[in-house]
């Protein structure tokens, strides 16, 4: 049993009765209170000063150099989350600043000259490849006095050998004779190639 007083050591307090060690207990419980809630405070201190509100009252980013800001914590929090800071520029001469902007606007105008001068060649092979369908020819219809200037050049490979090309015979049929007439008149003329399909196709017949 305790006394019905107890004298603390060295000091000239003097407690009630009952309350010796239970006294002792109580006040160093509400000293650790005390402490804990001060370091709860200290936290909330350094949270508030992490993300403190600028003069607006919005929640700014504490990444330095960040200038985004938030009503909410929540939005605060993703941005942290993602890192998705936005950065002020540094300070740069207005020469420089210019030059950048010049060439922002070109490099956008050149892109969209592209794009729109692509577009523009795009339809026009598509007109061109409509257009490039070619309508067929009838056939050339000799007269008799063509087929047997031809079928002269044709025999005299038959006979002699010497071969007639198609180019020297069309430029014949121009030439006049010793009286200085003409075999054929100008609309009469043939072509190298006319001449050529003439002969291959009297080639053929005298193959088969």
């Amino acid at each position: 049993m305790f006394p019905s007083f107890d004298i603390y050591r060295n000091t000239g307090y003097v407690l009630p009765a009952g309350t010796g060690r239970q006294g002792l207990r109580e006040s160093n419980n509400e000293e650790e209170n005390l402490s804990e809630e001060k370091e709860d405070q200290n936290k909330e201190a350094v949270g508030d000063e992490e993300s403190s509100p600028n003069e607006g009252g919005m929640l700014c980013c504490p990444v330095d150099g960040c200038v985004k800001s938030f009503i909410k914590h929540k939005n605060l929090d993703d941005h942290l989350l993602f890192g998705n800071c936005k950065f002020k520029l540094k300070n740069e001469p207005t020469v420089d600043m210019t030059k950048n902007m010049y060439l922002t606007k070109v490099t956008s105008k050149v892109e969209k000259t592209y794009s729109l001068s692509s577009d523009t060649v795009v339809a026009k092979e598509n007109i061109s490849e409509g257009r490039a369908l070619k309508t067929r020819k009838p056939p050339t219809l000799f007269s008799k006095e063509q087929k047997l200037y031809l079928d002269e050049k044709f025999n005299i490979e038959e006979t002699t050998g010497k071969k007639e090309y198609p180019i020297s015979v069309a430029q014949e049929m121009k030439t006049t004779n010793l009286k200085g007439k003409r075999r054929f008149k100008m609309s009469e003329f043939l072509t190298s190639q006319q001449i050529a399909s003439y002969f291959s196709r009297v080639s053929r017949i005298g193959r088969g």
